[in-house]
């Protein structure tokens, strides 16, 4: 690659990638949006658009305190359900790092969307109710008495996550009650214990007493939990930024003549042929994106929304799906990228190593 492709593809330095978890009623898309509008967004005036935007509908619909969520939900059932059902992604841009965050589904139907909106992703910010009780109107702990909270973490650690924040939400439901805190972060530790982090990760998971809708140290202290500054609390914020975004390789991770054994020898010859052509053109030897999602727009083309795990992708260059099965092309699905974008960013070339997300579209 040409020095100043790659120079390109260095300064594009320092996103992060992280997913956020909780249940249905932890108030995760509440907060997320509250954040995102103290950041500003990409487009601080956008987003405060957006807000009036939301807030005006959440008030026909008389849902105030619904405003901030609806920044954050993409779907009119989601509104209507008070609950994310799909991935939504959302970009931010801090003094550290370009931030992407991926608000996943809370509930136990769509763990699937869970598992495909954690793969790949730097950290996670986990948000758990202080104010959650059990079946019995008792006091429960981190939804511990459903299990949602195990389930996301041991996903999470599946996943290959070991950055954790913990947000403890709705603290002013609890009277910001430092008792109720330590509680709930006890508790928390004992299910990612169980979810296999071993005490040193555990001993680096940070925890922030939060509110999201009254927005209490969500980007600074607010001054009603004094126990908290005494800690030398973090922001929600200030935590999030001590991510660091993982380290990818750029080399190929494998060599597209190794094929399936199962597939016929004809059909194999073709799909090592292909392969011998794609590297000589620069091709897909060493890129590897896991497909989060797919949208197609009307002229423009297909775009595909991943994250780059290995290699480096550029413009113009030959790739192809993986597995296909298709009857013409057999194992590999050949196509070419058109374009790169990140951030509403575009660029030339896109590596594991110098973002964290990218979408690409191919024809």
């Amino acid at each position: 690659m040409e020095s100043s492709t790659l120079q390109h593809c260095v300064a594009h330095r320092g996103i992060l990638s992280v997913a956020v978890l909780g249940s249905r009623h932890a108030g995760k898309s509440t907060l997320l949006g509250h954040l995102l509008v103290k950041i500003g967004g990409m487009e601080p005036q956008g987003m405060a658009q957006r807000l009036a935007r939301a807030e005006q509908d959440a008030n026909d619909a008389g849902q105030r305190d619904a405003a901030y969520a609806w920044v954050v939900y993409k779907r009119k059932a989601e509104r209507n359900l008070s609950s994310t059902l799909d991935l939504n992604v959302h970009c931010c841009s801090t003094k550290k790092h370009k931030i992407t965050f991926t608000d996943t589904p809370g509930t136990r139907e769509a763990v699937r969307f869970l598992a495909r909106g954690v793969a790949g992703q730097d950290a996670a910010l986990v948000v758990v109710d202080a104010s959650c009780t059990d079946s019995l109107g008792e006091r429960a702990v981190a939804d511990t008495d459903q299990g949602l909270l195990y389930e996301h973490v041991l996903i999470a650690y599946g996943m290959g996550i070991r950055q954790l924040v913990v947000a403890i939400n709705k603290m002013d439901a609890v009277n910001f009650s430092q008792e109720r805190f330590e509680e709930v972060q006890a508790e928390v530790l004992k299910v990612l214990k169980k979810a296999n982090y071993n005490e040193e990760q555990r001993r680096k998971v940070v925890f922030v007493p939060v509110a999201g809708l009254p927005g209490d140290n969500l980007n600074e202290l607010s001054g009603r939990m004094p126990w908290f500054e005494r800690m030398q609390g973090a922001t929600l914020l200030e935590a999030i930024e001590a991510f660091r975004p993982l380290a990818r390789p750029t080399q190929p991770l494998h060599q597209p003549e190794q094929l399936p054994q199962q597939l016929p020898q004809q059909q194999q010859q073709q799909q090592q042929q292909h392969g011998k052509e794609a590297v000589a053109n620069g091709g897909y030897a060493g890129l590897v994106m896991p497909v989060q999602c797919i949208i197609k727009v009307s002229g423009i083309g297909t775009v595909c929304l991943g994250q780059i795990e290995a290699g480096i992708a550029r413009a113009g260059m030959q790739v192809g799906f993986l597995p296909c099965m298709s009857r013409h092309t057999g194992l590999i699905l050949p196509c070419q990228i058109k374009s790169l974008e990140s951030h509403c960013e575009s660029f030339v070339c896109a590596s594991s190593s110098s973002s964290s997300s990218s979408s690409s579209s191919s024809s």
